[in-house]
Order: structure tokens, then C-alpha cells, then sequence
């Protein structure tokens, strides 16, 4: 099983566990896809989601 679909299984796992987690995408390399399909974004609209999605992207 890929390292990407391990860490996407287990933060489906531990958001089941901790309904109150926020999920954040902070180095892109490491953490692409974890996001789960019942967790919605934060937005400037409405912050009742649980993803941060920070906007930041290092062009080499």
C-alpha cells in the first residue's frame, strides 16, 4: 500500500476518533491527499469546516 493512501486511511481513523480536529496542509510534498472526503475546508466565509488550507506554494 502507497505511504500517500496509508496517511489518508489513518487520518480518516483519527478524525472518526477526535470529531474536533482541524487538518492542515502545511508542506505539500509530505502531506498531498490526506484530506478526507468528510472533512470541508475553512473558508473566509465560514469557519465551521476542519481543513486549513494555507495558500502557499514555494516555486523553485
Amino acid at each position: 500500500m502507497a505511504t500517500r493512501r496509508r496517511r489518508r486511511i489513518c487520518a480518516w481513523h483519527d478524525q472518526q476518533a477526535v470529531p474536533e480536529t482541524i487538518w492542515r496542509l502545511g508542506r505539500p510534498d509530505q502531506l498531498n491527499n490526506t484530506r478526507t472526503a468528510e472533512t470541508s475546508a475553512i473558508t473566509p466565509d465560514g469557519f465551521t469546516g476542519r481543513y486549513v488550507h494555507w495558500g502557499i506554494r514555494e516555486l523553485a
